[in-house]
């Protein structure tokens, strides 16, 4: 069985950058899996390149849950890898766990708010590995949303400094 959901897709092609809300089915969860009724999720600066990069917003063309903007040179030929690939949005967030394959561990989070890490986050829901979802008790789902990002984000900067036997880090 498979759940109906709406996710943001990003696609370039031909030049032209088009983000919109799209119909998506995501699969039941298996083994260490759970499905996340998503409730918040923020926006990462990863997650601009993807939804916005350089392309002309100004001169887009907007219709309801979707537009379409000219991607410039050189950042068009820059991205040739990601050419005609639907990609999801959304690096992390957080909601309810509604369902959970096999795996105990994911079972248990079954009706608990937590934050993950799924990669296509702008959706109403989205399958997590169990292992990497936190837990939020009684923090808010807004609260929890960012609980990945930005603290790997600084750990990596304070264990590169580390490896560079940097002293100090400017952010």
């Amino acid at each position: 069985m498979t759940t109906s959901t709406k996710q943001i897709i990003s696609t370039l092609a031909d030049g032209r950058l088009t983000v919109e809300v799209a119909q998506a089915s995501v699969a039941d969860p298996t083994g260490n899996q759970v499905l996340v009724q998503m409730e918040a999720a923020p926006i990462n600066p990863s997650d601009l390149a993807l939804l916005t990069g350089p392309a002309d917003l100004e001169n887009a063309e907007y219709s309801p849950g979707k537009f379409v903007a000219a991607m410039p040179e050189p950042f068009n030929s820059a991205q040739k890898g990601r050419h005609g690939q639907r990609l999801p949005v959304g690096n992390e967030g957080a909601g309810t766990v509604i369902a959970a394959g096999e795996d105990d561990y994911a079972r248990s989070l079954i009706g608990q708010r937590v934050a993950c890490v799924p990669g296509n986050a702008y959706s109403q829901h989205c399958i997590a590995d169990a292992g990497m979802c936190l837990p939020l008790g009684e923090i808010s789902s807004e609260d929890g949303a960012s609980a990945f990002v930005n603290p790997m984000t600084a750990l990596g900067f304070v264990e590169t400094a580390r490896m560079e036997e940097q002293g100090a880090i400017i952010h």
